[in-house]
């Protein structure tokens, strides 16, 4: 067990008790009865965000070690978005190559839970990712990193489950970042999630692709597949293909976007010569129960009225 210690227990911005005792969500259609099997129980932790962290102090705050962070980053003159990234991620994996990791419980990051960058022969195993409903508490991030696999996994977090994501702007095509490439993701159980369950972007720089994801099941994701990259960010998804999968309580089951943004973002890039585009892409088989949005969201960040907007088109996709 590694416990990032990132925020209290509690329920959206409401904290439970002192929130430092456990507090435990209550069971959803495709779950155990957590009443009755206590031990398959699922924690719950605040949903904080950068305008609401902290009061005045530690002790009225939502977080711990991210109100921690964010406060001594304010104390040092950053700004409050600066600030509010400068939150530690749980465990970050770097330059590496052949990790595998295995069997343990991953819990309450201040910020993401864990990243492995510019590596090579990656695999997470039996890992259950707990992180239900932190603030940017991805599960697991592959970012420049190639031949990875990803499964037998739970995902119970409070941002994307699975994301790759490559860099952003004109500097990764200058510095000649690695694509995320050659990634087998299989036989997970993906439960809550905000943003993507399955997450490609949006830092799209140096591509994402060569990725095959079959046999999932994704109950209660917001966006159980999700692909997305902002307009100055360049690169691609492509050559992707997902089979076999369920979905059930979703609000959209797939999302393409070209259009996004974060508030919480802290840096500015040159943009890319072009945007992203999204092609080469291929759906079989997948069963979606109960979309409470739009099943399919597909945008380009293009228009007839702004064409000074660079143009792209997402091509070759099939459903």
């Amino acid at each position: 067990m590694i416990d990032g210690n990132g925020w209290k227990y509690g329920s959206g911005g409401t904290i439970d008790g002192d929130g430092t005792s456990a507090y435990y969500q209550s069971s959803q259609s495709g779950d155990p009865d957590f009443n009755s099997l206590k031990e398959y129980r699922l924690r719950r932790w605040v949903a904080g965000s950068s305008s609401k962290l902290y009061n005045s102090d530690l002790e009225s705050s939502l977080g711990i070690l991210a109100a921690d962070a964010t406060l001594k980053a304010k104390a040092d003159g950053k700004s409050a978005t600066v600030a509010y990234n400068n939150r530690p991620n749980l465990i970050v994996i770097r330059g590496t190559e052949n990790i595998y990791i295995g069997g343990i419980t991953v819990r309450n990051p201040a910020f993401h839970t864990i990243a492995v960058l510019d590596s090579e022969n990656v695999t997470s195993a039996n890992v259950k990712y707990t992180t239900y409903d932190s603030n940017n508490a991805d599960g697991i991030e592959l970012g420049n990193t190639q031949n990875a696999i990803v499964f037998n996994n739970f995902f119970d977090t409070g941002d994307d489950s699975i994301n790759f994501a490559t860099g952003l702007g004109k500097g990764v095509q200058d510095s000649g970042q690695k694509p995320s490439q050659n990634i087998w993701t299989f036989n997970n159980f993906l439960r809550e999630g905000h943003g993507g369950a399955i997450a490609a972007g949006s830092h799209t720089g140096a591509g994402i692709c060569d990725m095959l994801v079959e046999d999932n099941v994704l109950n209660h994701s917001d966006m159980p597949f999700r692909f997305k990259s902002a307009p100055v960010n360049g690169g691609g998804i492509y050559n992707i293909f997902v089979r076999d999968c369920a979905v059930g309580d979703a609000q959209q089951a797939f999302v393409m976007s070209t259009s996004y943004s974060d508030a919480n973002q802290a840096v500015t890039v040159e943009p890319a010569d072009t945007p992203a585009e999204f092609y080469d892409m291929d759906f079989y088989n997948i069963t979606v129960d109960v979309t409470t949005k739009n099943t399919f969201s597909l945008v380009a960040d293009v228009s007839y009225t702004a064409l000074y907007k660079p143009w792209h088109n997402h091509h070759d996709l099939y459903f």
